[in-house]
């Protein structure tokens, strides 16, 4: 059986427009920055920090997006 993971994504502006407060462990992409950010279950998206950094070469999952 095949299972899909499917992250949400929308451009930088669409996510600071609607700064939507992200489920706890919620993954998910600014399309266009290539971004990305963790919900608390509590915290509205413009207030969470970037989960890494793109390029940061301690952390490998950065090449995958």
């Amino acid at each position: 059986m095949a299972i899909l993971i499917q992250l949400r994504r929308a451009t930088q502006s669409e996510w600071s427009s609607s700064n939507t407060v992200l489920d706890s462990g919620e993954v998910v992409i600014e399309t266009d920055t290539r971004q990305v950010k963790v919900g608390n279950g509590s915290s509205a998206y413009n207030s969470l920090p970037y989960a890494f950094t793109p390029g940061d070469i301690s952390n490998p999952f950065v090449p995958f997006f």
